[in-house]
């Protein structure tokens, strides 16, 4: 059970912090969105990355004070827009980087309770877990169930962590996080390395537990082939990750 935490005002208002939306044909919510993070505090600074959607986002109220917009070309996947987003928050000196998807699940009163987390436990990287996630059984069967858990059982022993989800699309670094993970370069699906890579670099890792919402817009990017080479890539991952560590 998560025990109730605070930050006194006066730390979070010394904090710059960069909450990273993704985006790929995603764009009922995206303005809604922006507006509620900034909403949050005087702290808060948002970057939308759009992953070459067509027809383009409208970027009315994207771009401005504490506000950033950036469209790729063509759709480069979300580990180039991570590595876009990790070294824009290294370059412009942020404390804490945050990343929610597009879609509306992720609830933004989860993001300041996981900074105050991340503060009280020393964290360097939180990853938010869906305390609710089984509750969305009419969208996921059975078999994806089990092997979720199969996946997760096994990161967990192979890297030492304890982490009830290895694919969250809420995570939330530290400056030291993203001054250590800038430097590497991510694929289709970051969620995994830059756990793994927070491992190797002795970041110390930690979750917290969020209800999600049910997707208010928009499907799932990850198609049947996108989750077999998800599947594939994740025991790449693990295996490459056995593999650094015995040298």
């Amino acid at each position: 059970m998560e025990r109730s935490v605070s930050v006194h005002t006066e730390t979070l208002l010394l904090m710059k912090i960069l909450v990273f939306i993704p985006t790929f044909n995603d764009r009922v919510l995206i303005p809604s969105l922006v507006k509620s993070v900034l909403a949050l505090g005087v702290e808060f600074h948002t970057l939308v990355i759009d992953d070459g959607s067509d027809p383009e986002l409208e970027t009315d109220g994207l771009s401005g004070h504490r506000k950033k917009y950036f469209r790729c070309p063509y759709n480069v996947g979300l580990g180039v827009t991570t590595n876009i987003a990790l070294d824009y928050a290294h370059q412009a000196q942020f404390d804490i980087l945050l990343r929610i998807d597009a879609d509306g699940q992720h609830r933004l009163d989860s993001l300041l309770p996981i900074i105050e987390a991340m503060a009280l436990r020393d964290a360097d990287v939180i990853v938010g877990v869906r305390s609710n996630s089984l509750s969305f059984g009419s969208s996921r069967s059975i078999a994806a169930a089990v092997l979720k858990r199969h996946m997760n059982t096994t990161a967990n022993w192979i890297s030492g962590l304890q982490l009830d989800e290895w694919h969250s699309g809420l995570i939330a670094l530290s400056r030291v996080a993203i001054k250590k993970l800038c430097f590497y370069k991510y694929e289709r699906y970051p969620e995994v390395e830059i756990l793994l890579r927070a491992v190797q670099l002795d970041l110390k890792v930690d979750q917290f537990s969020v209800t999600q919402n049910q997707r208010k817009h928009g499907i799932s990017s990850i198609t049947l082939r996108g989750g077999i080479h998800l599947f594939l890539r994740f025991y790449m991952l693990l295996l490459r990750h056995l593999i650094e560590r015995r040298k």
